[in-house]
């Protein structure tokens, strides 16, 4: 019967030693849950100031570029790009010999290029092609553009004078430039004409 008391206490010690260590465990657990917890509402108010100041200075960059933006834009609406940048102080309205001259300065100098490698290597080198090409258009933006029948008459007359005599020459070295080189002589041909005319310009028009 002691024997059996004994062993009822034992049992019912251990039975309580059992209950109080996962009460332990379990108050524990709570504990660390709670601490979890705890850490993860931290980090979360973290990230949400980060988005906030990130958000914050994404407003203000925006704001910053539309403002630099506008100014850009305003800028650009106020200059006024000359119509001419051989001449910037040239009117739209009449013709202009200091293009004139700009324009005949650079053919003449593509056609002579191009007449070196034409009597090197023929006149239907790359070379030779590109400059003719270059060429006719600067005859063309002369004739078309600058020296338009109302820009002459908008001109002074000692101009008017000018240009008048020069048009049909001109006329004439386009025709050359775009369809009629054939050879090394033709390039020579159309190289001195320009040069004539150049030289006529730039002295009844002034230094």
């Amino acid at each position: 019967m002691a024997r059996l008391s004994q062993l009822l206490l034992l049992q019912g010690i251990n039975l309580i030693g059992k209950s109080i260590l996962t009460r332990n465990r379990a108050t524990k657990h709570r504990d660390i849950i709670r601490e979890a917890i705890k850490k993860l509402d931290e980090i979360k108010e973290a990230i949400d100031h980060e988005a906030e100041e990130i958000s914050k200075l994404t407003t203000t960059n925006n704001i910053t570029l539309d403002n630099l933006n506008d100014k850009v834009i305003e800028d650009t609406e106020e200059v006024e790009e000359p119509y001419s940048n051989y001449a910037p102080e040239m009117s739209v309205d009449t013709s202009c010999i200091a293009c004139a001259r700009a324009h005949l300065l650079a053919v003449k100098g593509m056609l002579n290029e191009a007449l070196r490698f034409a009597r090197e290597d023929g006149v239907a080198h790359p070379e030779v092609i590109t400059r003719l090409d270059s060429s006719g258009e600067e005859l063309v933006m002369l004739e078309r553009f600058d020296w338009t029948p109302e820009k002459i008459q908008n001109s002074p007359v000692d101009e008017q004078e000018i240009v008048r005599e020069a048009l049909p020459k001109v006329r004439r070295l386009r025709q050359q430039v775009l369809n009629g080189i054939n050879s090394s002589s033709d390039l020579e041909t159309a190289a001195s004409l320009s040069a004539d005319i150049y030289s006529r310009i730039r002295q009844k028009g002034g230094e």
